[in-house]
């Protein structure tokens, strides 16, 4: 089998059986050793290779990720450090796994934002909570679809503001320049809130029918998908 086969199959794969596997795999990170975290993030780091698009952008979001992981691992390495942690290998240990289960959960959201449109999710969602709470599912979905959708944006906005102050206003005192710039950035992110309310309506996507999983519940697929949690739990042991 050919990556670009993999990959087709990944991408053309029911969205409810993705979202299962990514919720699986995220509760099975917080139960793995670290052996079996490191088989996580070897997997996880593949997808993303192969699901993301290469070069500056993929490079962003990659940063973008790594940032928050850093923190978290100095912070909690700091706080063992003072809390009299008797052995530093100990430490190390702990930290690593710490950041590396972190990694796996942030990768594996990325992944399924890149493995599946916002609006299949959408659907995956109605599906899920139409169960428990029946007509009003759907919004569920739309809101989760509208969450995927503003994430980046934001960053993208925050981003581009940054640049636009640093090059037009070079010499502003470092308070004034937060101030312009969080203005900025609300009022860029309230005229694209609007947009993005007008875009809702042109597209229907403010009803129930817009929603509905049109996915075919293929047998092979999901017992593809069973035998792969069932890999997923075996790794959690070791």
């Amino acid at each position: 089998m050919s990556l670009e086969h993999l990959k087709n199959i990944i991408l053309t794969a029911d969205p409810r059986l993705k979202a299962l596997l990514a919720l699986w795999l995220g509760i099975m990170t917080w139960q793995a050793g670290l052996p079996g975290i490191f088989c996580y993030l070897a997997a996880v780091l593949f997808l993303a290779r192969l699901l993301s698009a290469s070069g500056e952008k993929a490079t962003l979001r990659f940063r973008v990720l790594i940032i928050p992981v850093i923190f978290w691992m100095l912070l909690k390495g700091g706080l063992d450090f003072v809390n009299h942690q008797p052995l530093w290998p100990q430490i190390v240990l702990e930290t690593a796994l710490l950041g590396s289960r972190l990694l796996v959960l942030l990768l594996l959201g990325l992944i399924l934002t890149w493995a599946t449109s916002r609006t299949q999710l959408g659907a995956a969602v109605n599906w899920f909570l139409r169960p428990a709470l029946g007509a009003r599912s759907w919004q569920g979905g739309l809101a989760l679809s509208l969450m995927i959708h503003f994430i980046p944006l934001t960053l993208r906005t925050l981003s581009q503001v940054r640049q636009s102050i640093q090059l037009r206003c070079p010499d502003l005192f470092f308070g004034t320049r937060i101030f312009l710039w969080v203005r900025t950035v609300l009022r860029v992110l309230s005229r694209k809130t609007w947009d993005q309310t007008l875009a809702i309506a042109a597209r229907n996507l403010d009803n129930p029918e817009a929603w509905q999983d049109a996915a075919e519940f293929r047998k092979k697929e999901w017992g593809a998908g069973l035998i792969l949690a069932g890999i997923v739990f075996g790794l959690s042991l070791i």
